[in-house]
């Protein structure tokens, strides 16, 4: 008699917190568009299973709406590529301006703004 080997679930991901820079798939009104550079805005709902919402910085300033820069990605679909404090300041600068003024990216404007400053002021010496 053969024996049952159990299935391994794999482990849950970690939580991405805002400001987590990652790669994932772009969709627009139904259609993929391709694998882009995102950063995490933070989750929608409860669970590990739960999407993120994540802003396609590289697209455009933050917005919903017909074109929207800002969509839901799943957990499983995410790579991760680092954090904000790894970016240049001109890119920090894009997203300071890209995410003032949309609620879902305040803890994102708020880590830019931060981490801009702080590169300001070590260059400046």
């Amino acid at each position: 008699m053969s024996e049952l080997i159990p299935l391994q679930q794999p482990a849950p991901a970690p939580s991405l917190p805002a400001g987590t820079v990652i790669r994932c798939q772009r969709v627009q009104r139904g259609q993929k568009l391709g694998k882009a550079r995102a950063v995490v805005l933070g989750r929608f709902g409860e669970g590990e299973r739960a999407p993120y919402r994540v802003w396609f910085y590289p697209k455009g300033p933050a917005r919903p709406g017909d074109d929207a820069t800002v969509s839901l990605s799943f957990p499983h679909e995410i790579s991760v590529r680092g954090q904000l404090a790894g970016l240049s300041e001109s890119q920090l600068g894009r997203i300071v301006k890209g995410s003032n003024g949309f609620s879902d990216a305040a803890d994102v404007w708020r880590l830019a703004s931060t981490l801009l400053l702080q590169k300001r002021a070590q260059r400046a010496g």
